[in-house]
This record gives structure tokens, C-alpha cells and sequence, in this order.
């Protein structure tokens, strides 16, 4: 998360959020701290602010940007890991472990390849989203009620934008999507979202709003710094990779995400 004065920033990979950062930065000031953290202390009279994207074009961002060797995901994905069997040991969680000595590294190395094919694409997004494969992306998806109905991406939305998210009562209630709405109505903590297709007309709304004096050569470092986006991905456009098979898996997987913010296919 990014901190500054009057606003909480909480940082969803792969929506712009090291480029928000650098423009908080240096038009507010503020300071950084664990980047994907999400919030603990919920009692605060800063304004919290996260950011999204069209769930469409934040998988191919996702797996383009692990096509080029970075991300905690891709990492995950195509190795070994001892450290995470020694803390699956100490929490006795016996599948996890098993699975970590046969997960098929190979494979997932397979489809990170070549940003330009787009097989490998639509091969990923259908492991992605595979049950049996599920446990391979650990950071606490398998284990909670969502991943039966909601992918990734709605994942990460949650355990950052909703409090008490991975208490155990409130994932009893979330069978679906619908029940997940309703739950997102009393535990969203956001007070502002910022998306991606418009990220500086909206940064520029809520730093008016939380009363920052935007002079004008502020307000020109923030568009005129809208093309060199930091840690962006390198892929062709979106409509590219997907057919309508892989169009299908995002509107039932990410329906949260789409219906609550209008979020429409790549044509």
C-alpha cells in the first residue's frame, strides 16, 4: 500500500498501481510501504482508495507480464518451492505439500513462452481456472469459499477492498456470486476507485476530493506521464488472445467484477 497524508492507496496488481504510486509520489508525497499489503487497522479518517481493471485485459497483462520472467505468480507457478512445503509442514497442510513435489512446473513453464502466442494464452487462462490446478496458485485462493465460483482476479479484489474477508464465518455465507454482492454492500472499505481505462481523470478527482491543491504543473506531470506507465506489459491487444471459450471463463469467473463495474468483452 501507498500512504500519504490524506489517503490510503491499496495497491491490486496489474491495474497501474506502481504507476499510481509514482504519481502519488510525487505530486502528494507519501510513503510506501508492502506493496500488495492489505489493510489491518480499518479504523481510519484517511480516504482508502484501490484501483481496477476490465478482468479481460488484466489476465492477458498477468500472464504477458510472466511471459517476460517477472511476477510472484509466474514464479509460483514454474518451480519447486521447499520454503512453502517447511510452512505447509508447520500448518499440517498435507495436500499442499504433496502437491508442491507433483505440481507440473513444466507445463506452466510451457504456456509463460512467447507473449505472441495466443494458444499459450488461452492454455493458461483454462489451467488458471482449472479445479484440479487451483492449489498450484496457493496465496490463500484454494483455501477460500470463493475460488468454488470467482477466479483470481475477484480474489485479489477482495482480500484487499473488503475487511474480514478470510474470517471464517463470512466465508461460510459466500456460496456465490450473489452472495458475494451483498456481503461487498457492508465490508467494502473503499471510499474511491480508480481504474485503469481512465486513471487520470480519476486520480485528479480524488486528490481534489480529499482537498490536495493540484497547481498546474502537477496536474501536467500527471497525463503527460500517462504513456510511460511503469512495469507495464508487453501484448497485443486484448481481442487478440481470446476466442469465445476463453471469453466465457471471464464473464462467469470475474461476474462480480464485470456487473459492479460495467466492465465489457474486448471487441
Amino acid at each position: 500500500m501507498f500512504v500519504t497524508e490524506k489517503l490510503i492507496y491499496l495497491q491490486m496488481q496489474k491495474t497501474g498501481c506502481t504507476h499510481i504510486a509514482k504519481l502519488l509520489s510525487e505530486c502528494v508525497g507519501g510513503e510506501q510501504k508492502t506493496k500488495h499489503q492489505y489493510l489491518q487497522n480499518y479504523h481510519t479518517d484517511k480516504y482508502i482508495i484501490g484501483s481496477v481493471r476490465n478482468p479481460w485485459e488484466w489476465y492477458v497483462s498477468l500472464w504477458a507480464f510472466g511471459c517476460n520472467g517477472r511476477g510472484s505468480l509466474r514464479n509460483r507457478l514454474t518451480s519447486h518451492s521447499p520454503l512453502d512445503v517447511i510452512s505447509k509442514l508447520a500448518s499440517g497442510k498435507i495436500d499442499h505439500i504433496k502437491n508442491e513435489f507433483k505440481k507440473p512446473v513444466h507445463l506452466w513453464e510451457t504456456v509463460y513462452q512467447d507473449y505472441k502466442n495466443r494458444d499459450h494464452f488461452k492454455k493458461w487462462l483454462k489451467l488458471l481456472h482449472d479445479p484440479q490446478r487451483r492449489i498450484d496458485l496457493n496465496e490463500g485462493y484454494p483455501e477460500h469459499r470463493v475460488c468454488n465460483f470467482a477466479g483470481l482476479m475477484t480474489y485479489r479484489y477482495c482480500r484487499l477492498y473488503q475487511k474480514d474477508f478470510f474470517l471464517k464465518k463470512n466465508q461460510t455465507g459466500l456460496k456465490n456470486c450473489n452472495d458475494l454482492k451483498e456481503f461487498d454492500k457492508t465490508h467494502n472499505l473503499l471510499t474511491f476507485i480508480i481504474r485503469n481505462e481512465s486513471l487520470e481523470d480519476d486520480l485528479v478527482t480524488i486528490l481534489t476530493k480529499a482537498g490536495y491543491n493540484l497547481d498546474e504543473n502537477k496536474l501536467k506531470f500527471i497525463y503527460e506521464n500517462a504513456k510511460s506507465k511503469t512495469f507495464s506489459s508487453v501484448h497485443y491487444d486484448s481481442n487478440y488472445y481470446y476466442d469465445n471459450e476463453t471469453m466465457n471463463i471471464i464473464a462467469e469467473r470475474e461476474k462480480f467484477i464485470i456487473e459492479k463495474y460495467d466492465y465489457k468483452p474486448p471487441i
